[in-house]
């Protein structure tokens, strides 16, 4: 037959038929997403012209075919699983040497469960990933409860280590102390993503790799410093050539005994519940020739309570995502503002993060107020997100100064008093908001009276306020508002007259207020006739697609996370 082409993606198979190695000018087998699959042919070696196997996604395999390896033309495999059952067993199953010939591959390949390597250093070099120049993405994954020998492990990926030409690298559940020192010769690579090695100690100098582009550390629990390298080793360095010249995305998550970027970086230890200008400076004078991210545009801090000491991110001009994180991370970089004669890489007249566009504060429970000398710089900011910070108090220094800021999304803050220092008249009020979120503001008896100057606001959510008692008469001057939801402020049992002035809402969800529902019962509520003219009223309500997204890049690294992390199991 002349078959060259056979696309089977998506479906239930669990085994190919062997008579489809009597296709010896397939020239293409894609099985993408095949979650059933269980195994290749035993013949596969057959298929003498066959360049491209696609089996991304098939979570079911469980070894690669015994002979794959001689299908020298092959320039796509997507996935190579290594098998707890020998080599040449009666499975048929083939070891890393299957790789060794394989040098046209390129594009990516995921290598995973290397736990059951049996001989680190002869399967290694059998698998001859350096030989592989046309490779631009690796992932390595040692796979479920990885109990190997940590000495075992180095010595493994010691062996793996890739062609210099490597773009993107992941590497997954290794179980050494160290990172093999190849990684710092790896010069193009410019995305590297380490996951759950919960016994890595130690990583190569990073800040060698000049086209990084994304650095992702996450589940790293006995990390406790980025770089082993004293600051002042790096300092002199970042003189001679650029610090990190190209990282625009950094992550660092559930890295718990994580302290600081530089071993002999000097830390500030004592217990700082509330901050201060005087003691930020007091305390950071001495870091200002601390390097800088020079294009750093997206930065998250999840669940590293620890970490104390950063490189400085002045210039960070997209996303700053903070959870359970400490806020001396962030106290360096902000102190630049107060030391600016001593910081030769920072024009006096840029205050740090003044082109920060998106900010995210969740669950820092430390937190009473942000301080106002670092809030006045934000000052290009357009979404701001606040959530579960149960004691912190004020924002209205904020929003004081604020004219930029399009979103407003506060949650699970049961202290806060956004708008006391706010005047009525709508003085130094947020003049472009479009978006206002109140969930879980529990002190809020009623709007703030500030409100009725904002003629831009779009969408209003006002979500588990139980202190909420009535909405305000003035409601109806928000002329632009085309999205109101009520939800869950059950001692809400009325609407102004006045809401029936909105004329530009298309949509009114309210739920669970059971008073204020069964009045706003369609044509026969004591409520309905304030509400009739309403192209949309239910139970139900969304928040805009555009409003919910933190930045493309976020969720670029969690599809990618997610996908990896179901890809390595």
């Amino acid at each position: 037959m002349q078959l060259k082409y056979i696309d089977l993606s998506y479906n239930d198979i669990e085994v190919l038929p062997d008579s489809i190695t009597r296709l010896v000018n397939l020239h293409t087998l894609k099985l993408i997403s095949c979650e059933k699959l269980r195994e290749l042919p035993i013949d596969i070696q057959k298929l003498v012209n066959l360049k491209h196997l696609e089996i991304t996604e098939c979570y079911s395999l469980t070894h690669m075919p015994y002979g794959l390896g001689r299908l020298t033309p092959l320039q796509t495999l997507t996935l190579f699983i290594v098998s707890e059952d020998p080599v040449g067993s009666s499975k048929h199953c083939g070891g890393l040497a299957e790789l060794n010939k394989l040098n046209d591959l390129r594009g990516e390949i995921v290598i995973k469960i290397l736990k059951w390597v049996k001989d680190a250093s002869s399967d290694t070099k059998a698998a001859n990933l350096k030989g592989k120049q046309h490779l631009n993405t690796l992932s390595l994954g040692w796979g479920r409860g990885n109990v190997a020998d940590a000495g075992d492990d180095e010595n493994l990926l010691d062996g793996l280590q890739p062609h210099r030409n490597l773009k993107s690298l992941t590497v997954h559940g290794y179980g050494g102390a160290r990172f093999s020192i190849w990684l710092s010769s790896l010069t193009n690579l410019s995305e590297l993503y380490i996951y759950n090695c919960k016994k890595c100690q130690q990583l190569p100098p990073l800040y060698q790799l000049p086209s990084l582009q994304t650095l992702s550390l996450s589940d790293m629990d006995s990390l406790e410093y980025i770089s082993n390298s004293d600051i002042n080793d790096e300092v002199s360095a970042s003189l001679l050539t650029v610090f990190f010249p190209s990282l625009e995305s950094l992550v660092l998550s559930s890295c718990c005994n994580l302290k600081g970027w530089w071993k002999g970086d000097i830390v500030d230890n004592s217990d700082q519940t509330t901050m201060t200008s005087t003691s930020w400076s007091h305390q950071y004078q001495q870091h200002i020739s601390v390097p800088s991210f020079p294009r750093l545009c997206y930065l998250e801090i999840c669940h590293c309570s620890l970490l104390t000491s950063m490189p400085l991110f002045p210039y960070l001009d997209n996303t700053l995502y903070l959870k359970s994180a400490s806020w001396k991370a962030l106290q360096q970089t902000m102190a630049l503002k107060m030391n600016t004669a001593g910081a030769s890489s920072l024009p006096s007249s840029f205050p740090p993060l003044s082109k920060l566009k998106y900010l995210h504060l969740e669950d820092m429970r430390d937190t009473e107020y942000l301080p106002e000398e670092w809030l006045q710089n934000l000052t290009s900011l357009k979404k701001l997100k606040i959530w579960e910070c149960p004691r912190l108090t004020s924002l209205s220094q904020y929003l004081r100064h604020n004219n930029s800021l399009t979103m407003l999304d506060i949650r699970c803050c049961e202290e806060v008093d956004l708008f006391s220092d706010v005047d009525d008249d709508g003085a130094g009020r947020p003049k472009r908001l479009q978006c206002l979120i109140l969930k879980q503001v529990t002190k809020m008896k009623c709007l703030p009276t500030y409100l009725q100057h904002v003629t831009t606001l779009q969408y209003l959510m006002i979500s588990r306020c139980p202190s909420l008692m009535t909405l305000p008469e003035w409601i109806g001057s928000l002329a632009s508002l085309q999205n109101l939801v009520i939800d869950d402020c059950p001692n809400l049992t009325s609407l102004p007259e006045e809401i029936s002035c909105l004329t530009s809402l298309q949509i009114l969800s309210i739920l669970r207020c059971p008073h204020l529902e069964q009045r706003c019962q369609k044509e026969i509520g004591e409520e309905w006739n304030k509400i009739a003219r309403v192209p949309e009223y239910s139970n139900t309500y969304y928040v805009p697609y555009d409003l919910t997204i933190l930045s493309s890049r976020y969720i670029e690294q969690v599809r990618r996370k997610k996908k990896i992390l179901k890809g390595m199991k």
